[in-house]
């Protein structure tokens, strides 16, 4: 989803000239007409940003020579063509150079696309580690609240169906006496009652330190 501008307008007449010339002076003529297009055509895509235009995330326009000749002979010439492009945003290439540049710059953008994963990856991780650390101190808040509530519930049955003259024994003599039911305690509770209430009948009847355990 990235964008290279690539642009494939620069002239190359004075070069055509310069190459097909016979007097010298008028080689070099030409010749320097040629670099000055070149650099006229740096200078007008420096000015245009079209990187800036379509959104590419390079910062400069690749410029690119069809005939590797044309550059050689503009740099013997011109040796601060290249830095002039340069600080005009402008990156020359040649047909020789051209796809070297393009596999450079996907190699760089997977690195960084690697890298970019490579944060949300550790944002995430982070992120769950956080979370599997709040579940756990949940959990544990949890289970001392169950705890709780068993115990809570463990008194309860005791103060219902255990010890000398509990609840269920009372509740069930209230039937015994001829109170009008619909319903019965069910079988396992009363004998549990009955269990504990004798249980605890024979604990007080053989305590020597209780005043009347010896009647």
């Amino acid at each position: 989803g990235q964008c290279i501008v690539i642009d494939s307008k620069v002239s190359l007449k004075a070069y055509e000239a310069h190459i097909n010339a016979e007097d010298e002076e008028e080689r070099a003529l030409h010749l320097r007409a040629h670099i000055q297009s070149i650099r006229t055509h740096i200078k007008g895509l420096g000015e245009k940003n079209y990187q800036l235009a379509v959104g590419s995330h390079l910062d400069y326009v690749i410029m690119y020579v069809p005939i590797e000749g044309a550059l050689a002979t503009a740099l013997q010439e011109d040796s601060q063509l290249i830095e002039y492009s340069i600080d005009k945003n402008v990156q020359i290439a040649t047909p020789n150079i051209l796809m070297p540049v393009l596999r450079t710059i996907a190699s760089v953008w997977q690195v960084e696309r690697r890298n970019r994963n490579a944060e949300d990856i550790a944002k995430r991780a982070g992120g769950l580690y956080d979370k599997f650390v709040g579940f756990t101190s949940d959990m544990d808040a949890l289970g001392g609240r169950l705890d709780q509530a068993r115990h809570s519930y463990d008194a309860a049955l005791n103060k219902l169906s255990s010890g000398r003259g509990n609840i269920v024994r009372q509740i069930e003599q209230l039937k015994d006496m001829g109170a009008k039911t619909s319903k019965s305690i069910p079988d396992d509770l009363l004998e549990d009652a009955s269990e504990d209430e004798v249980g605890g009948a024979i604990e007080y009847l053989s305590d020597p330190a209780k005043p009347d355990a010896a009647e």
